[in-house]
């Protein structure tokens, strides 16, 4: 069976390809994160996007802030309890990329 999505345990995601012209080699100091070169999807409630991140299972979860693909539901919402409180597990992980959409630059990471 082929998938778009490369398997991880239960997370699906895709990756930057290490010949793309963004890439970059991260730091070999286990104090920091490898570069955010996963696109985790991310659903809330009813609310879907993506962000990049750096995730395995021994340095855990390191991601930008969230790419939303739909509005924040309204404070009218049946769906609106659920959604502030899956937003709050959502944005701990947002800890060292923390302010980045994107896929920060290699001089950003580094500094």
């Amino acid at each position: 069976k082929t998938s778009l999505f490369t398997e991880e345990g239960n997370m699906y995601y895709w990756s930057l390809s290490n010949e793309s012209p963004d890439w970059y080699e991260g730091s070999d100091d286990m104090r920091f994160p490898r570069p955010p070169f996963m696109i985790k999807f991310v659903k809330v409630g009813s609310r879907f996007g993506w962000r990049w991140c750096w995730c395995d299972r021994r340095t855990g979860d390191y991601s930008c802030e969230v790419n939303w693909l739909d509005s924040e539901p309204g404070k009218e919402s049946s769906d609106y309890e659920n959604y502030i409180s899956g937003i709050q597990g959502i944005e701990n992980v947002i800890n060292f990329y923390k302010g980045h959409q994107q896929l920060p630059t290699e001089e950003e990471y580094r500094r």
